[in-house]
């Protein structure tokens, strides 16, 4: 998994990489959403590797079921993500998906034709973290999501205003990146050059290389 945003700090050309996301994403190669940090992130990940987590889950689900034979409850969270990995492969190739394609392509991959079942399996997949419904106003649709994504926003959400106060504490606004680097991120266990590339790829630092080393600054100082 990946932001769009650190991509954009190894190649700096970002309609040459839009274009390409959008490329291979239509191929169904990669899942993309966005996720709500600020600036409206694109996360990246392989379809191969979300459809992976969702297998992951549906084998959980399926060893409880094995512990507990006959729990309603479990059983439906099998089944939907049983029928939602069937799915995936019809469905990565879209941003967003309306609501009437997903009951479309999920009818296709179970025993049953009735929409309220489906529906009620989708709520689960929701309720799990791997659909998000979205703000269009056109029609119910829904975008990828996975399991944990809001404690990821949170962290870097957190980290973004730490490094930002820290910088903004310093007489000219910036600070040599090694010294930077020194800051304990007391939010997130990822390593800070994480957030500096993403915080650059966003737009709310610049890095200047300079004689002796690099050079984080605010963008807007």
């Amino acid at each position: 998994m990946i932001f769009c945003t650190r991509r954009y700090t190894i190649l700096p050309n970002r309609t040459f990489i839009d274009q390409n996301v959008h490329r291979l994403r239509n191929k169904g190669k990669l899942v993309t959403f966005r996720i709500p940090t600020g600036s409206e992130d694109t996360v990246i990940i392989r379809a191969e590797d979300y459809i992976g987590e969702v297998k992951k889950y549906e084998n959980i689900f399926r060893e409880q079921l094995r512990q507990h034979p006959g729990d309603s409850a479990i059983s439906l969270k099998l089944n939907a993500m049983a029928a939602y990995g069937r799915a995936l492969p019809t469905l990565t190739s879209l941003s967003t998906a309306p609501l009437q394609v997903l009951i479309s392509r999920m009818s296709k991959v179970v025993s049953f034709s009735d929409e309220s079942e489906i529906r009620v399996m989708m709520g689960c997949i929701q309720r799990l973290g791997f659909l998000l419904p979205t703000t269009r106003l056109d029609d119910e649709a829904y975008s990828f999501s996975m399991p944990g994504i809001g404690k990821l926003v949170s962290a870097i959400k957190k980290t973004r205003t730490q490094i930002v106060s820290t910088l903004k504490r310093t007489k000219y606004k910036e600070m040599h990146e090694q010294q930077l680097k020194k800051l304990k991120t007391k939010h997130s266990r990822f390593q800070l050059e994480f957030h500096l590339a993403d915080m650059e790829g966003c737009g709310m630092v610049r890095r200047t290389k300079v004689t002796s080393g690099v050079l984080v600054a605010l963008a807007d100082k």
